[in-house]
């Protein structure tokens, strides 16, 4: 298992996880032609939600790529 947490590979899946979950949050700002205004029009405890969610995706996300290391210096 401790192979696995230290491998490139995981490290890479990490980023990708960060990126995904960061492009998510910033979608759903409720700004102009982002996907966000349009859930903010829903409503916004509905928007509140979606957007919360999303950050603490973004959150564990981070952590979990800065506890295990950046894979641009993994390899």
């Amino acid at each position: 298992m401790a192979d696995l947490l230290h491998s490139g590979v995981f490290a890479a899946l990490l980023f990708l996880a960060m990126i995904n979950t960061l492009f998510a949050t910033f979608n759903l700002l409720p700004f102009g032609l982002l996907d966000g205004a349009k859930v903010y029009r829903w409503g916004r405890s509905r928007w509140l939600a979606v957007f919360l969610v999303s950050a603490a995706f973004f959150a564990v996300a981070y952590t979990a790529f800065y506890s295990y290391g950046s894979p641009l210096w993994a390899w």
